[in-house]
């Protein structure tokens, strides 16, 4: 666990992680379990309807104006966002802390927030130069907040990824690719499937696609059905825990073709798992995937690079193991040693 006397000063702002739905949840509860103790935390944002959100994010004001001004230990408030409506939501609560004179640190997850900032370039400016101090998740978006932004005072903090479990696994004889998120256009679920489905009996027997998460997930079943591909694709369901490891250990490549991600958890967890990774070359991805040494990169919606990514480990089975390897390396500097170290220099930067 971090010092405790550091973890007295932070009050985390943030969305609802139990259960941890989504990757900045992911990252909270890891937070919570491996490194504060205490782990002082206001939950600002949660599922449901718009009432029920906006009630939410109603009393966590007025949790955090109460805290702030009872808790004299917290001198930090350290918010986790994304674009669009969940930094709209935490400007609020920067605002606030501000007010109350507490630094504030805005911790950005969000792989669409350059084109959001395009968007909304006076709102985004002004928020952020109030802040104390900007967390980015790799050192391409290190460069955005400070050079595009000109914000003096950005770290880079890896999100926290918990120890795997490793298992042993029955050979099938068939390539298991693995896909866990939200399941909609934007990553990618169905370009892939939509190439499953044109290439059936090149695959048919020789891969399966297991693809875990909420999201559109009627459409999913709906796609999978009229292209006759239950042999080949597979809904798990929204996993966590044992089966989410099962999922982990089972899997051969990790494939994430998406449109747009800052630094994705679920490939983290893949790598840590010893897995080869294909995913697409945007955000911080590049960062932790390398072409050709722990996997494949590809183009968002390139169909062609895609099918020649999967083929390439159908033809060469040793590079599951190289590959895997490799991304056990890369990984390690998202566990929980390395991240402590990185929050805590983040930490010391405002409290002096």
């Amino acid at each position: 666990m971090m010092n405790k006397e550091i973890c007295e000063k932070i009050l985390t702002i943030g969305c609802d992680y139990k259960p941890p739905r989504g990757g900045i949840a992911q990252v909270l509860s890891s937070y919570d379990s491996l490194l504060f103790e205490p782990f002082k935390f206001v939950r600002n944002s949660a599922d449901g309807n718009k009432p029920k959100k906006l009630w939410i994010m109603l009393w966590a004001l007025v949790e955090t104006f109460c805290r702030l001004l009872f808790d004299r230990k917290i001198k930090v408030v350290h918010i986790h966002t994304a674009s669009r409506n969940s930094f709209r939501r935490s400007v609020y609560f920067a605002r606030l802390a501000r007010f109350m004179r507490h630094k504030v640190i805005m911790h950005i997850h969000g792989g669409g927030f350059k084109d959001y900032y395009e968007r909304n370039r006076p709102f985004v400016e002004k928020a952020l130069a109030q802040c104390d101090a900007i967390i980015a998740l790799s050192d391409e978006w290190k460069r955005f907040y400070a050079h595009d932004l000109g914000h003096d005072n950005v770290w880079v903090v890896n999100n926290l990824i918990p120890a795997p479990h490793p298992v042993e696994m029955a050979d099938d004889g068939k390539l298991h690719l693995l896909f866990l998120g939200l399941i909609n256009e934007a990553k990618g679920v169905f370009d892939l499937i939509g190439l499953l489905a044109e290439n059936k009996e090149k695959y048919a027997g020789r891969l399966v696609f297991h693809v875990a998460g909420n999201g559109d997930v009627e459409r999913l079943r709906q796609v999978i059905a009229e292209a006759q591909l239950d042999a080949i694709v597979r809904y798990e369901g929204w996993v966590a825990g044992e089966e989410k490891q099962r999922l982990l250990n089972q899997c051969d490549v990790f494939v994430l073709p998406s449109y747009a991600e800052g630094l994705p958890i679920s490939i983290l967890e893949a790598m840590t798992y010893s897995k080869a990774v294909i995913a697409s070359r945007v955000g911080g991805i590049p960062s932790i995937v390398h072409d050709g040494e722990n996997g494949r990169l590809i183009s968002p919606g390139n169909s062609q690079e895609l099918v020649q990514a999967i083929d390439s480990f159908l033809d060469d089975p040793s590079l599951l193991k190289r590959y895997g390897e490799c991304s056990q390396r890369l990984s390690q500097p998202f566990l929980k040693d390395s991240v402590e170290q990185q929050l805590k220099a983040c930490y010391n930067s405002v409290l002096k």
